[in-house]
């Protein structure tokens, strides 16, 4: 079976109060060898308990436009941003550690700036 039928059964579990491991139990009971994981039957429950009830796949934005990003780059993109906001959110610390900031997050004055 392709995973769009196993995403039609997994929904019907759903649909009729099942939980995940009755699920993954009646879908091994019918389809042994192919029955999709438990961690994806999850994920699955977890999308039609925020109303998600679409069963299709969700493209990113890079193969709505028809960009071929290989993992590698789109892991090394998403390092590069999480250092950069830990090394923003890391000088804002600096400051508030040093008491040289006033305020949130949002600098507004900063005590060794004069005020005129």
């Amino acid at each position: 079976m392709h995973k769009e039928e196993f995403r039609v059964l997994i929904k019907y579990c759903f649909l009729k109060g099942k939980n995940t491991v009755e699920a993954k139990t009646w879908l091994d009971a019918e389809f042994p060898d192919t029955a999709p994981g438990k961690s994806t039957i999850k994920d699955w429950y977890a999308k039609f308990r925020r109303g998600e009830m679409s069963i299709e796949d969700v493209l990113s934005p890079a193969e709505l436009i028809g960009i071929d990003i290989s993992a590698k780059t789109l892991s090394t993109l998403r390092q590069s941003d999480s250092r950069r906001v830990r090394r923003e959110k890391g000088d804002t610390a600096q400051r508030h550690e040093r008491g040289r900031c006033r305020g949130g997050p949002t600098v507004i004055f900063c005590a060794d700036q004069t005020n005129t």
